[in-house]
């Protein structure tokens, strides 16, 4: 099992193309390299910031990803039910996973962390003027990288 980790996606954010922040088939892209990648026994976790615009327009190629999906919803992920429908398992605003660490995944950086804790979150797409203060930003890509142990839910 692999326990894979993306954020910010901004599926059907025409501005991303616009600003030229993304290459024109970066939907395209992210997709292929889900399907994939991604095994029926893996877990995919979106940080949030899923979609811009409307989630039908994801939903195929969502349930074409093998796996088990949960998103961590972002400022720009409405709703619960609506995303359930496209094709996650679960959806949350925050979770904690104890996988070698104690995690807590948000989409935002978490500010009040115990100090045995790491925080893996979205948000920050890079940008320093969205970094605060003693927070760390977290590469997306893949969990086990980073910690190699099976996960326990505490």
């Amino acid at each position: 099992m692999n326990i894979w980790i993306i954020s910010d996606t901004h599926f059907g954010h025409e501005l991303m193309l616009t600003l030229g922040v993304r290459d024109k088939d970066y939907e395209k892209q992210i997709w292929d390299s889900m399907k994939r990648n991604i095994k029926a026994n893996d877990i995919l976790i979106h940080l949030g910031d899923y979609a811009f615009s409307s989630i039908r327009k994801t939903e195929k190629d969502l349930w074409d990803v093998l796996g088990n999906k949960i998103l961590v919803r972002g400022n720009h992920d409405k709703g619960f039910g609506r995303f359930i429908d496209a094709g996650f398992n679960m959806v949350v605003d925050e979770f904690r996973l104890q996988y070698r660490k104690k995690m807590v995944f948000s989409h935002k950086p978490v500010r009040d962390l115990r100090e045995d804790e790491i925080n893996i979150h979205g948000h920050l797409h890079g940008d320093r003027h969205r970094l605060q203060d003693d927070l760390s930003w977290y590469p997306n890509g893949k969990a086990d990288q980073y910690i190699d142990m099976a996960p326990e839910v505490w």
